[in-house]
């Protein structure tokens, strides 16, 4: 939240980042398995049934239904964002480009990182927030307040990235609900 605030990353930091962006995709992913690993033990120490935070698998029909639906409006809706930032003159955060991987090592460990990052946020927001905050608040109160957190979560992207990431993590949330 803090970083959304103030426009992400500093201008005069990001190159810095850029020369180290094998050690902040470690650091990323290393920081997504500690918080997924506390949340799970928070829940194993609340005996939370893993069916409860979004362990477990639907007939494949209906699963490969959602996903592709998922896939296709959270595609449609990135670039409709994109189009609607350009338009309010929202720009990107160099930050954003600066940490796409350049090398073939780093986009290995990039690759890695993502991979965790799906995991780990998926069951920090959609698995174990929205389940916990569900009961007490509502289905759709729960969904706009994880998904707003996921969002403040991409705050180093400015404006445009949190608005992308919230909205992306309500369209995310419709399968768990």
């Amino acid at each position: 939240p803090v970083l959304a605030t103030r426009g992400g990353v500093p201008e005069h930091q990001v190159d810095e980042i850029g020369e180290a962006r094998t050690a902040v995709y470690a650091s990323a992913a290393l920081s997504l398995m500690i918080l997924s690993a506390v949340a799970f033990g928070v829940a194993m120490w609340q005996d939370v049934p893993g069916e409860q935070l979004g362990w477990r698998v639907g007939p494949a029909g209906p699963a490969f239904a959602w996903a592709a639906g998922v896939t296709v409006a959270g595609l449609l809706l990135t670039w409709l964002l994109v189009r609607i930032g350009a338009w309010l003159n929202l720009s990107e955060s160099p930050l954003t480009f600066t940490l796409m991987p350049r090398s073939g090592r780093e986009v290995r460990a990039f690759l890695v990182m993502v991979g965790i990052a799906a995991v780990g946020e998926e069951y920090l927001f959609r698995g174990f927030a929205w389940q916990v905050l569900s009961g007490p608040l509502g289905a759709w109160p729960a969904a706009l307040l994880t998904s707003v957190s996921f969002g403040l979560s991409h705050g180093y992207q400015r404006t445009i990235g949190v608005v992308r990431a919230s909205v992306l993590g309500l369209v995310l949330t419709l399968p768990v609900m």
